[in-house]
């Protein structure tokens, strides 16, 4: 849980020191105040890298150099200093590197744009699954990281020898395979969770049944049988991947459809949500996957992630705004919004409130003293 968040210099957000509560915390304002850059500073201390900026100069308030962002999520102290050449980590008073940041403060972010996870390109659907197993797997995380250093290499290498250059491939070939495997079947096992998950979820989400479908260039049944059909087709590719300078074999192909099972005219009906789903369908196959997410994280690491929303309760109806709702209180919940009418009476008199207007954050004193605490 985050106590404590300090910002200075970050976007528009110059001066703001925020003390948070377990539950319910919510910041609410007009549009372009700064309601998103909070959530965004929240979600950099958990994993050093921002869901929406491309470099870390646009982090940084216009006219300074650096921007930094502090958080106390006990027995954790982050600091993130951020300039235009980089970020420098720091935990407990040590330095870290950015990736040994990741699966230690725990987070979920649900944000419009998460959409795109269901009717996007695959690498989306591929970032969010990394990212997922990255927070609650260790050994997945450092596998990843070592895979795509890997195959920066081995497309290096590829180019090369279309020039009729470089080294023999036979022992980045191996490392693939292993690395490859490893990954492959971490990801079979994960989706299985996913769909234990998705089981239950499925009725409150208006479906028979909800499921991942993975698609993948090997089947991954056994993992000896799976290392040498791998082997058998990148020797069979050898010759293409040379020609288009690319590896195209291996997790990086990933990907994976989101079937709703529903039933029509007496019959169960399934259909992919990417492609054949209404909006409401795919923003709630959206949902299954963070609710999912949510539980698995909880059940793996024995504590519940703190939740951010950003601005997502206008985006669905009474009923699922309502699921949404019950969730605010199981843990803490930080949720942006333009207006507290999307929340219930009851959950906002419990609420930590803040007013978010030209990067200034205010608390709102309410009926039961919610808010307090907080210095702008």
């Amino acid at each position: 849980m985050l106590e404590k968040l300090e910002l200075v210099n970050f976007r528009n957000l110059k001066n703001n020191t925020l003390t948070l509560k377990s539950g319910l915390n919510v910041f609410y304002g007009n549009n372009a105040q700064g309601k998103t850059n909070l959530l965004e500073a929240v979600y950099l201390l958990s994993s050093g890298k921002s869901f929406r900026a491309e470099t870390d100069k646009e982090l940084i308030s216009w006219g300074h150099q650096e921007a930094k962002i502090a958080g106390t999520a006990p027995p954790l102290q982050i600091e993130l200093e951020i300039k235009e050449g980089g970020k420098k980590l720091r935990v407990n008073r040590q330095a870290k590197r950015l990736i040994e940041l990741i699966g230690e403060f725990l987070v979920v972010l649900f944000a419009p744009e998460d959409l795109l996870i269901v009717t996007g390109p695959p690498n989306l659907r591929r970032g969010w699954l990394n990212s997922f197993i990255s927070k609650i797997d260790k050994n997945y995380l450092f596998n990843l990281a070592k895979f795509t250093k890997l195959l920066k290499i081995r497309n290096s290498l590829l180019a090369q020898k279309a020039l009729g250059r470089g080294l023999e491939l036979g022992v980045w070939n191996k490392q693939l395979v292993e690395l490859g495997i490893l990954l492959w079947f971490s990801r079979r096992d994960y989706l299985g969770k996913i769909n234990e998950q998705l089981k239950t979820l499925s009725p409150k989400l208006g479906a028979e049944l909800i499921y991942l479908d993975s698609i993948t260039q090997i089947k991954l049944t056994d993992q000896r049988e799976a290392r040498e059909d791998f082997e058998k087709k990148l020797a069979a590719l050898e010759r293409e991947e040379i020609r288009r300078a690319q590896s195209l074999i291996g997790p990086h192909r990933d990907d994976f459809k989101i079937i709703f099972e529903q039933k029509l005219d007496g019959k169960i009906v399934s259909k992919d949500v990417g492609i054949y789903g209404s909006r409401g369908e795919q923003r709630a196959a959206v949902l299954s996957l963070k609710l999912a997410e949510t539980e698995i994280i909880e059940d793996s690491k024995g504590k519940k992630p703190t939740l951010l929303l950003d601005d997502v309760l206008s985006e669905f109806d009474r009923e699922h705004r309502e699921m949404i709702q019950k969730l605010l209180y199981r843990q803490q919940s930080l949720v942006t919004t333009t207006s507290l009418g999307f929340l219930e009476k009851k959950l906002l008199a419990k609420a930590n409130i803040f007013y978010v207007e030209r990067g200034a954050c205010k608390a709102v004193v309410t009926a039961q003293g919610g808010g307090k605490g907080l210095s702008v």
